[in-house]
């Protein structure tokens, strides 16, 4: 008689430890399925994120070839790319076809084959198939080829040769009004990339497909003084005494000295910029990581935007980039960036 108290307590605390354990067991899983269908959420939105461009492999010292296709998948330019006119062989075709295959996959992809078809269709004195070349040089050029390309195509056919004025040397240098007028009228190329200045005295245009401004120590205020005529140092064939009468949809800044860090630049306050009192808003940028010594080459990678979401684009590794991490950048200068013109929305009537 005297033990059967003890077995009650024994009893409530066991009980009372029993619903305490399920309790806490309960808590547990409900912890876990939470933990686990969030991290389900975050794989599948990051296996479904349609955006996300496709990777390039490095196969030898590509990636120079890599970073330019990545700032060169524009849509603008795909759409005159995908011109069924096109000459096989062609620089034009061999991009278009080198683009295509970037937008059809998500999973990374080889140009393997394609490398050595593009490279040939470049100035051999200033890029080698076997080496590192740089970057902003290789996207000035090939504009410059393409747009030979369009001429020639247009020459070629009987019924623009009234518009571009068949069988005249276009000498981008040395342009009439009348000219450049037409050039605007029927060249893709000529109006998405071309800034171009007039020398009034001359009656001369001349137009360049990318402008020369150095980054530091503020993009935004450099390219003001590009507009003010202020260019004594910047490298440009449109000097002081040119108005600028043309201005592009996809303006190529060739930065031209590597000096400019990444980490100094203020990507934040440049993810909008204004050129010629219209506004443009960053697509890419190429970035380059120097060689250690005379002996070592360097390595390009691009940051680029698609869908209002910026991607670090290096080789086949492709990962969300978010602008602030642009401070955490060390050794990285920037070769050159890509803007679009923002189309102003027409005002209501």
């Amino acid at each position: 008689m005297f033990f059967i108290p003890n077995m009650r307590k024994s009893r409530i605390f066991i009980y009372l430890l029993a619903i305490t354990l399920i309790i806490i067991g309960a808590v547990v899983i409900v912890k876990i399925f939470k933990t686990k269908k969030y991290s389900n959420t975050i794989l599948y939105e990051i296996e479904m994120d349609e955006d996300k461009p496709a990777g390039i492999i490095n196969f030898n010292v590509n990636c120079f070839l890599n970073t330019a296709l990545q700032l060169l998948n524009l849509d603008e330019l795909y759409d005159y790319l995908s011109n069924k006119s096109l000459i096989n062989g062609s620089l034009s075709k061999i991009l278009y076809n080198l683009l295509r295959k970037i937008r059809l996959n998500k999973e990374e992809v080889s140009i393997k084959y394609e490398y050595k078809d593009f490279m040939t269709k470049l100035n051999k004195k200033f890029f080698k198939l076997n080496d590192l070349n740089a970057t902003d040089e290789l996207i000035a050029h090939t504009l410059n080829i393409l747009f030979e390309e369009e001429i020639n195509k247009h020459n070629s056919n009987d019924n623009d040769v009234n518009n571009l004025d068949s069988g005249e040397i276009i000498d981008l240098n040395n342009l009439s009004l009348e000219t450049h007028d037409n050039l605007i009228k029927n060249s893709k190329i000529y109006k998405l990339f071309g800034t171009s200045g007039l020398l009034e005295l001359k009656d001369k245009v001349i137009t360049e497909f990318y402008i020369s401004v150095p980054i530091l120590p503020s993009l935004q205020e450099n390219i003001n003084k590009y507009c003010r005529n202020e260019r004594e140092n910047f490298q440009t064939e449109i000097r002081n005494d040119f108005l600028i009468i043309k201005i592009p949809e996809i303006l190529f800044i060739n930065c031209p000295s590597l000096e400019g860090l990444f980490s100094k630049f203020n990507l934040l306050n440049h993810l909008k910029i204004t050129f010629m009192n219209e506004e443009y808003e960053l697509q890419g940028i190429s970035l380059l990581i120097p060689g250690t010594n005379i002996f070592s080459i360097g390595h390009y990678f691009a940051i680029i935007k698609k869908a209002n979401k910026f991607y670090k684009t290096n080789d086949s590794c492709v990962n969300r980039f978010f602008p602030h991490e642009a401070n955490e950048s060390t050794r990285e200068t920037v070769s050159c960036l890509i803007y679009k013109r923002i189309k102003r929305k027409q005002k209501d009537h």
